[in-house]
């Protein structure tokens, strides 16, 4: 529920709004059972006032949100802050070393709203793609992480040169060829197959370096890394489903049994599946760490 939320839009709260609207402020009863459409931590308290103030306020959502250092709390205070800006609904906020504070609610209903809800379900996705986040507390990090180690060491078995690849190593790569026969490895370097050798070149020069990116921004968190973990998962997509093509509707399936196709797949399509999710993934993370633009009706509204 609170990923639907996320992805909603406020409507403006305008005083002009609420007169054509109608809107009005949530019941406190309304207000308390919604909470469980967001996740953990969300509560009802007022915004703290300044000393000597005299104004008191209604009961907020409100959270506090812990990170490893200052900096990593002020990232994400200014993130909230640009996605407020981009929807004309702002909260307050209470910056502090290694946490940040939020309140939500709608000053011109006095109260709370629907869009409430939305802004703090879209405050839990900003701290979950936070920086400094540890890689254990991120579930697919983590797998794309230990996905990466071993694509790293299939490469040093498979794709590099058979000079280079320690004896080891190369004992492994015949033991794969001896249960495959894949017909692609060992006639890399006949001519029908220059597209495979090609591929094999790109995976050398290409995709381990992005293996080693990919292992360090995983374990640190570095959201910089995102452009190239895309660009990876496109190429090593479409180029493992061409190996599948060529092994199921091309020639070089009559060479094969149906033990050897079945272990052929089954070595085949965590390939080609794990980076065509990484790509699209990575793409929407960037979608959702750029500003969101100002929605035409809140455009309309100032």
């Amino acid at each position: 529920m609170s990923t639907q939320l996320a992805d909603g839009h406020c409507v403006p709260c305008s005083k002009k709004a609420i007169r054509e609207q109608g809107l009005s402020k949530l019941s406190d009863a309304d207000a308390r059972a919604k909470l469980s459409e967001l996740e953990h931590g969300w509560s009802l308290a007022p915004q703290p006032t300044l000393a000597h103030a005299q104004e008191t306020y209604p009961p907020a959502l409100h959270k506090v949100y812990r990170f490893r250092n200052f900096a990593t709390a002020s990232r994400f205070a200014s993130q909230v802050g640009q996605d407020a800006d981009a929807e004309g609904h702002h909260p307050a906020i209470l910056l502090e070393w290694g946490s940040v504070a939020i309140w939500w609610w709608s000053h011109s209903l006095g109260g709370l709203h629907q869009n409430d809800y939305i802004m703090a379900a879209r405050t839990d996705r900003l701290a979950s793609q936070a920086e400094g986040t540890s890689l254990w507390k991120r579930p697919l990090d983590l797998a794309y992480f230990l996905f990466f180690a071993m694509h790293l060491f299939a490469s040093m078995c498979v794709d590099i040169p058979s000079h280079y690849v320690p004896a080891p190593l190369r004992d492994v790569l015949r033991d794969y060829l001896l249960k495959s026969q894949d017909p692609l490895v060992p006639n890399t370097w006949a001519p029908r197959y220059a597209w495979f050798r090609m591929s094999l070149f790109s995976e050398f020069v290409l995709q381990v370096p992005a293996f080693v990116l990919g292992l360090y921004a995983f374990w640190t968190d570095d959201k910089r890394a995102y452009p190239v973990l895309i660009g990876y998962g496109a190429i090593a997509c479409f180029t493992t489903l061409q190996c599948i093509a060529m092994v199921t509707i091309g020639e070089e399936r009559l060479m094969l049994s149906e033990a050897n196709l079945t272990f052929i797949l089954q070595n085949y399509i965590p390939f080609m599946l794990i980076p065509g999710i990484m790509m699209v993934d990575m793409t929407l993370r960037c979608m959702r760490l750029m500003p969101r633009p100002a929605t035409l009706a809140h455009a309309k509204s100032q």
